[in-house]
């Protein structure tokens, strides 16, 4: 019973459940937070493979768990979400240690990358963004295309492709959507079109998350299972930082910003 009930536990720290709260923020809070928030995630689960050298899930949870809560509890201006982030990530360590999914030591490091990154985001994002914002929007598709192949590049592996699948997406996102038709806002305090926003997106999610799936289960053995990893990983970023929210624009469901 005890078993069970902590990998209940650890199973809130799954990379389902990280890219559930990703769309939410993107499309119903804060939309620059939710895109920075993709990115940073990215590119930790691809720095846990790379100096971990594990491929180890739960150990890449904790890591990412601590960048996404804390990240997320900065959306606000009071102290409490960042106590409730660190009450969440000890439990899950907790878990994960207590369920022998992995050590001290091993946690140690993925907390203590997780912090570099997070020390990373905090002192250098809004400087970042503000450069990035004052370039043509090519160039951040660019960037997020080369950092994607850079990705690829240095350690070539199946599980390697799904991050840099995911930034490339953005980064197509980035250039056709959010510089382009750059009156998408995610902000409102109307309840009912936000509800309507997260299920017409979560649902479609949902649907090219487990088709998939069943893609990659027949072509498993095939030479063509590296590209479906690829490719679908771009396709489910493109939909969550473009396609849902132009169905959003579509359907009315928020109030465009004028451009500048």
């Amino acid at each position: 019973m005890g078993d069970t009930f902590w990998k209940i536990i650890l199973w809130f720290g799954s990379f389902e459940i990280i890219f559930i709260v990703i769309p939410f923020v993107y499309w119903c809070i804060d939309e620059k937070k939710g895109f920075h928030l993709g990115i940073v995630l990215l590119i930790s689960m691809w720095i846990n493979l790379v100096f971990l050298n594990q491929g180890s899930f739960p150990l890449a949870q904790m890591q990412n768990t601590l960048v996404l809560c804390f990240i997320t509890a900065s959306l606000g201006k009071k102290k409490w979400p960042y106590f409730a982030a660190a009450g969440i990530c000890l439990l899950l360590s907790f878990s994960s240690f207590y369920t022998g999914e992995n050590n001290l030591i091993e946690l140690g490091g993925a907390w203590f990358i997780g912090a570099i990154i997070l020390c990373v985001y905090f002192l250098t994002g809004k400087k970042i963004d503000t450069l990035v914002s004052s370039y043509p929007s090519r160039v951040g598709m660019i960037s997020c295309t080369a950092a994607a192949f850079a990705m690829i590049l240095y350690r070539p592996s199946v599980i390697m492709l799904m991050p840099a699948g995911a930034l490339l997406g953005i980064g197509l996102a980035y250039r056709f959507f959010l510089r382009k038709n750059s009156g998408f806002s995610a902000k409102t305090s109307k309840f009912f079109t936000l509800v309507p926003r997260f299920v017409l997106g979560i649902a479609p999610l949902a649907f090219l998350y487990f088709f998939f799936g069943v893609i990659k289960s027949v072509l498993e053995q095939t030479g063509n299972f590296q590209l479906i990893i690829f490719i679908s990983s771009v396709l489910v970023s493109l939909w969550v930082f473009a396609g849902a929210p132009w169905v959003f624009g579509k359907l009315k469901l928020f109030q465009k910003l004028s451009k500048n």
